[in-house]
């Protein structure tokens, strides 16, 4: 899930509260602190809040898309486990 708009007025929305993965790549609590150390630089180096906002929304969406991807790409293994139990360690689809 991820929210059209990410603030309004004075208000903005960071962590799973503006986008979620799947909790299997564990990468929620960084995303949050990531996503907070940037809005910290935006609004110390635009020229205003909006400006900041704005910003922070168009930046921070790229790498929340990427790391959404990768959680898909989780969940839909963790989904299909069952079919991986039997097969011994040498053909297990994440080795090479």
């Amino acid at each position: 899930m991820i929210c059209e708009r990410w603030y309004h007025g004075n208000v903005v929305l960071m962590g799973d509260a503006a986008a979620t993965g799947h909790f299997s790549i564990g990468s929620g609590t960084r995303l949050a602190i990531d996503s907070a150390i940037a809005l910290a630089d935006y609004l110390h180096s635009e020229p205003s809040m909006e400006d900041a906002f704005r910003r922070y929304q168009e930046e921070r969406r790229v790498e929340v898309l990427r790391l959404q991807s990768a959680a898909r790409n989780s969940l839909e293994w963790f989904e299909e486990v069952e079919r991986y139990l039997d097969m011994p360690p040498s053909s297990s689809p994440t080795r090479s």
